[in-house]
């Protein structure tokens, strides 16, 4: 209880050393007190910040996510700067291998701003802490994105394996055609909503026309061969700077312009 007690008490104690805000931030991070957590970080949206952690970790967890190993500073002025080293307890030792969990280094820097240290930038888990913290909609937003090409790429994963179980039920041909691409493989798939993105807006998911009436056995490099792809050859479809397609083997990528060139058609 007396432990508890102290912990609680220099968690939320003035930091007057750049590493006490170093490991006061991990603390707070460990015990999901976001508030305390952003109050450590220069130029925080304290209460935005708060509750956009607040909404997606609506389930505390009882277990601290990382344990700092080292904290190597250096002050010049009201400036620090050096390096933090943790270990994320989720990565767990293997059993019976006696290997342990890999210690990590980020790199971190603070300012003192009224007498207080704050984080205000570095690399790594602080990095993305700043930003979070200085505009959580932004970094929102991006998880939004990530999401929705996580929905398209699953969405031509299920296409493409219904294109790999039609040819195999006609002689690893592919009997289709643009025109008859959706109509072919409705019994092949669980749903027409693959054919949808996250925004319910029709994807425009072409079969590679140098494939038709051909058979799947004859593509000499199925690994590097279109199958599927958003938009025709000529004008590709890109999601923020990201285009999707499959493959003649069935696995599906997210390329960008500069990656399309090592495509075969």
């Amino acid at each position: 209880m007396i432990h508890l007690l102290a912990g609680a008490l220099l968690l939320f104690a003035r930091d007057a050393t750049p590493e006490a805000t170093v490991r006061g931030a991990m603390d707070a991070l460990n015990h999901q007190l976001w508030k305390e957590l952003f109050s450590r970080i220069d130029g925080a949206k304290i209460t935005e910040a708060t509750d956009a952690l607040a909404r997606l970790n609506q389930k505390k967890s009882d277990a601290p996510s990382v344990e700092v190993k080292d904290v190597k500073l250096t002050t010049t002025g009201d400036t620090a700067t050096g390096t933090v080293s943790f270990v994320f307890p989720m990565r767990p030792d293997k059993p019976g291998t006696g290997q342990t969990a890999p210690v990590l280094t980020g790199e971190v820097t603070l300012k003192n701003v009224g007498g207080d240290w704050k984080i205000s930038g570095g690399k790594g888990i602080f990095d993305e802490l700043v930003k979070f913290a200085k505009d959580p909609s932004v970094v929102q937003a991006q998880a939004h994105k990530a999401a929705e090409r996580t929905v398209i790429l699953s969405n031509f994963k299920q296409i493409a394996l219904g294109v790999l179980l039609y040819t195999n039920d006609h002689q690893d041909k592919v009997a289709m055609t643009q025109a008859t691409l959706k109509a072919k493989l409705r019994p092949y798939l669980k749903n027409e909503k693959v054919w949808l993105g996250p925004d319910n807006k029709p994807l425009d998911i072409r079969i590679n026309p140098n494939l038709v009436g051909k058979s799947m056995t004859s593509v000499a490099e199925p690994a590097a061969t279109v199958m599927l792809s958003l938009g025709p050859k000529s004008n590709l479809v890109y999601f923020e700077d990201r285009t999707f397609i499959a493959y003649v083997d069935g696995h599906v990528k997210t390329l960008t312009k500069a990656g399309i060139s090592a495509l075969k058609w």
